[in-house]
């Protein structure tokens, strides 16, 4: 908990595995599998299949991510209150032509970030 609080961004197995030098790896991993099934953390995956963690938005502010396909990078992104609005809007209209009550929503876009180009 100690290591995803202090990166304040999402972060990997391995980073947490190097900044807690005390803990196993199969530790760290078991503990995130708890604090996941717990609600506490959400699992991003990201290009090249890693996978990053980070504090569930009841513990955060609500934001979205950019999510680089090629080197994983995870950027998060805070829209304003208007656009955020229109998206919920937008949202809940498609859930309720599907029939379904949307609780709340979580956005990943995929593509490259400025380090790996556009190619």
């Amino acid at each position: 908990v100690e290591a995803i609080l202090a990166a304040g961004q999402p972060v990997t197995l391995p980073d947490i595995v190097v900044s807690a030098p005390g803990l196993a790896p199969s530790s760290v991993y078991r503990n995130l599998d708890v604090l996941e099934r717990s609600g506490v953390v959400n699992r991003i995956t990201a290009g090249g299949g890693h996978a990053y963690f980070e504090f569930a938005e009841p513990l955060l502010s609500h934001h979205h991510h950019l999510v680089c396909v090629d080197c994983g990078s995870i950027e998060d992104v805070f829209l304003d209150d208007e656009l955020e609005a229109s998206v919920d809007r937008s949202l809940a209209e498609v859930a309720g032509r599907a029939g379904f009550t949307p609780l709340r929503h979580s956005l990943d876009l995929h593509g490259r970030c400025a380090g790996c180009g556009s190619g």
